[in-house]
């Protein structure tokens, strides 16, 4: 059963919380070269499997993901933060939308892929492939920073955590007296190990979303009979301008006990930077989690912040071991989360669970996933709709139960204290604001009845792996055709067109005990799959490159090109096909093609997209030629149509010739030979002038 929440307030503190205070002072040294406000520009292509098992061995580095379609097929441009494109070995078009982020954007605009694989750095390690940056310190001690942007300091936290126990008063916490640890800081994939002392350790684990942190506890403790709690204590530093809030209210140096969430707020607009969920205490078996409990006193931006779970429950003979204390800092809601059916309230996680307990009608859990279609997810005119797929993996099962998939549907209000679902009738899709896990008892309520009451889309196997649900197929004369005026297909169909999002969940009407974890996060986050083809148009891309050329420059180093390409039908942006720089450096034989990277997000649907290609470092004495390849994703029976810049007349027989011919120049001299004009021309290249975090406004000057 979930512990009460609560908040208390006391004025008293034993000595102890002084010292502890004092301890995390002293650490804030050390974390003065752990974080580099210098991102990182590229990434690998891969994307990764997220381990957070914290009860498992520590997991080896994670792996590329492997989809169905050829990796050099992939339309770079049609990456955002949540979806890609391939091109299919008919011609077609393959468009993957998931619920969590697979991209970052990096710092010259362009979407690369995640990899949350935790690096070595001088000063401990790190991951900056990411949506945002985490470093972690060479000891425990030195805690961890997470920094959510450029333009925000570090949120510091784990500074010299210590075991402690609390009595019942809650204002008395002591020290527990454990051997001194054994052993090296482990790491593995996305997960740290710091051992804290004999039978107990400090995993971290980076998520794309957020940063989970869990109290590893080995074995029972042996704990004194006026112990009350148990857990650890650690410093935290709060970014300059932010300070710590509960339910909208700064905390300050007298005690706060709750079970609640906690808020990292901007002091002056109230901004959420991140939040610090309820904290979740799991065993070792497969019951749900215990709610833990933290106190808080707040000394300006310095945070004194104690974790700590009932010893009753901590001592239980119930009680398998090892046992987990999991604080989290959560810095962007997950896309997913799960419903608790009898109290009821929804949640935002990247743990998605369908759960029945065997011995409690009222511990019952429904999954919901909610996708969202930008503007980027927009068809190109003309395009047909062949194919649309919800591709699921579960990680985790126990039991046996009948599972539904579905597309969520406005079904009305679940009452309050069910055991199972009520039966509703449903009309249209479900509003996006009610798929969100807010624990809003209304929106909750509906988001609940939705899961158990939309219509079945198809069954999800028991079992673990990939599942797929088809909601339509053109080419499956026994399923529904995309083309059909009524199923739940069009909701999809909708969203994509219109810039909407749909909701997905499960539910099962079995009684018994049943337990299915939904993948929510790296490789194995679930996706909607939508295959088109179509479109027409009979010109290449029209390129808007303002040429460097006919000039002589006494500046060396290489030369960063920048082009805006529009056409009706998208452009290509396969690392095969896709758009290239081309160049050649004193009459070379060869020409050097190097290919151009989208800045922004470039899909299928975008009439308009804009790439940067840079040459080698150039010398004194170079004589520089170049030119533009690009081609469309035409469909028709003439294939796409290949432009180049600058653009060959009508008249050329064979354009690819003419373009050599006729390529932009330019002459690097020597500054020596610059003269002595009362000038000076300073080149700036990619530079950025736009909003901060847009990806528009590059330019040279």
């Amino acid at each position: 059963m979930l512990g009460n929440k609560n908040k208390k307030t006391k004025t008293a503190m034993g000595g102890i919380g002084t010292a502890i205070l004092l301890c995390a002072l002293m650490a804030l040294m050390p974390m003065t070269s752990l974080v580099d406000n210098t991102a990182t520009d590229g990434a690998i292509n891969a994307e990764y499997s997220v381990q957070s098992d914290v009860f498992g061995e520590m997991p080896a580095a994670l792996e590329k993901t492997t989809y169905e379609y050829d990796p050099s097929q992939e339309l770079l441009g049609m990456r955002d933060t949540n979806s890609k494109g391939f091109l299919t070995e008919d011609g077609r078009i393959a468009q993957l939308t998931s619920d969590e982020a697979i991209h970052y954007l990096d710092i010259s605009g362009a979407y690369e892929e995640i990899d949350l694989n935790i690096k070595a750095t001088p000063t401990g390690w790190e991951v900056n492939e990411n949506l945002f940056v985490t470093s972690f310190g060479a000891e425990v001690a030195h805690g961890l920073g997470i920094q959510a942007n450029q333009f925000v300091d570090p949120i510091v936290t784990g500074l010299n955590p210590m075991l402690i126990t609390i009595d019942s008063t809650g204002t008395t916490p002591m020290v527990f007296d454990a051997p001194p640890a054994i052993g090296n800081v482990e790491v593995g994939g996305n997960m740290i190990r710091y051992p804290l002392a004999e039978g107990f350790a400090i995993d971290y684990a980076v998520e794309t979303t957020q940063v989970k942190q869990n109290l590893l506890i080995q074995e029972r403790p042996t704990l004194e009979i006026d112990d009350e709690y148990f857990g650890f204590t650690e410093g935290m530093v709060m970014p300059i301008g932010y300070g710590l809030y509960l339910d909208g209210v700064a905390l300050g140096e007298e005690i706060t006990i709750t079970q609640g969430e906690l808020e990292i707020r901007n002091i002056e607009t109230g901004e959420v930077l991140a939040t610090i969920p309820e904290p979740t205490v799991y065993d070792s078996s497969d019951s749900e989690p215990y709610i833990g409990t933290y106190f808080i006193e707040v000394y300006g931006p310095t945070i004194v912040l104690t974790t700590a779970v009932e010893t009753s429950w901590l001592l239980s003979e119930d009680r398998v071991f090892p046992v987990s204390v999991d604080p989290t800092v959560k810095l962007f809601k997950a896309g997913s989360g799960y419903c608790r059916v009898y109290y009821p309230n929804c949640y935002n996680s990247n743990y998605v669970d369908l759960y029945r307990s065997s011995w409690s009608m009222t511990s019952q859990e429904v999954p919901w996933m909610k996708y969202t279609f930008g503007s980027s997810s927009a068809l190109p005119q003309g395009a047909t709709v062949d194919e649309i797929n919800w591709r699921v993996y579960t990680s985790r099962y126990g039991g046996s139960a009948t599972v539904s998939a579905k597309i969520l549907e406005a079904c009305g209000t679940q009452p309050n204290y069910q055991t199972s679902i009520s039966t509703a009738t449903c009309s249209g899709s479900i509003a996006a604001n009610i798929i969100t896990g807010s624990q809003s008892s209304l929106n909750d309520r509906k988001l609940i009845s939705s899961i158990g009451n939309s219509a079945s889309i198809g069954n999800i196997a028991w079992s673990s792996g990939w599942k797929t649900v088809e909601l339509c197929d053109n080419n499956n004369p026994s399923g529904t055709a995309c083309s059909a005026t009524t199923g739940a297909h069009n909701y999809v169909i909708n969203a994509q067109t219109n810039g909407g999002t749909v909701g997905f969940g499960a539910h099962s009407t079995s009684t018994g005990y049943q337990y299915m974890r939904f993948q929510q996060s790296g490789s194995l986050a679930n996706y909607v799959e939508v295959i088109y083809s179509g479109g027409s148009d009979p010109n290449p891309p029209a390129s808007s490159h303002v040429p460097y050329s006919d000039l002589t420059t006494y500046i060396e180093g290489k030369r960063t090109f920048f082009t805006t390409l529009t056409d009706l039908s998208g452009i290509d942006t396969t690392s095969t096909n896709g758009v290239k720089l081309v160049y050649r450096i004193n009459n070379a034989s060869t020409w050097t093609s190097v290919a151009a990277t989208a800045i922004g997000s470039c899909s299928t649907g975008d009439g308009e997209c804009r790439f940067k290609g840079s040459t080698a470092d150039l010398s004194a004495g170079d004589y520089v030629e170049y030119y533009w390849k690009f081609q469309d994703l035409n469909a028709l029976a003439n294939g796409p149509n290949v432009g180049y810049d600058p653009a060959p007349p009508a008249t050329a027989a064979n354009p690819a010739t003419w373009v050599t011919s006729n390529a932009h120049w330019f002459f690097v001299d020597d500054v020596a030979n610059a003269g002595d004009a009362m000038k000076f021309t300073y080149l700036q290249t990619d530079v950025h002038s736009g909003s901060r975090g847009a990806s528009g406004g590059f330019h040279d000057r």
